[in-house]
Parts: C-alpha cells; structure tokens; sequence
C-alpha cells in the first residue's frame, strides 16, 4: 500500500488504523492538514472503497494546500474525487505502459 503523497509543497503520510474516530463518529478516512497525515480505516472498506476514501481525502489536501478553502466542503470534494475515481478506473486501473 503507499505510503505517502506529496501535496503542493507538503508531504503527506499515509497511516492505515482501525476505527478511525472524528468528531466522536466512525469515519472511513480524514485528513490532518497540521500533521500532514491521511488517515484511512482500511478493516471496514474494500481495496475500490478504500482507493475512493483515499481520492476523497487527498482531494481535501489539494484544495487545501492551494488555499481553497472555500470551496474544500464535503459536497464538493464528494463530487470531485467521485469524477477522479471513475477517471483512474476507467483508464489507468489494470493498464500498462505502452
């Protein structure tokens, strides 16, 4: 699994946990901006729902890391890495360089 993004100018950690806690509610993945560390709970979602929490989260990070804090809401971030994810399945997922 990998284990770090770089995000703008930041790197990011990747770190995989069990029942990753936020705002006292079970979450699939959430994004420390201070500590520069995504989080993802890889023991309640298959390898395609933890590749799109993953999506979702380093999409937080870009907008972040860009100052778009905005428009870095859960509606559009859900939009955004829906459209990335589809995007890696449909062309880059199982393909080899030619």
């Amino acid at each position: 699994m990998l284990k770090e993004f770089r995000i703008g100018n930041m790197k990011y950690k990747i770190e995989y946990e069990e029942k990753l806690i936020l705002n006292a509610r079970q979450c699939l993945g959430y994004i420390d901006y201070d500590k520069h560390i995504i989080f993802l709970d890889k023991e309640v979602q298959d390898e395609q729902s933890l590749l799109l929490t993953l999506i979702h989260e380093l999409t937080h990070g870009i907008l972040f890391e860009a100052g778009l804090n905005e428009i870095n809401t859960e509606e559009n971030v859900e939009i955004i890495s829906k459209a990335l994810h589809q995007f890696y399945i449909d062309n880059l997922q199982n393909k080899k360089a030619d």
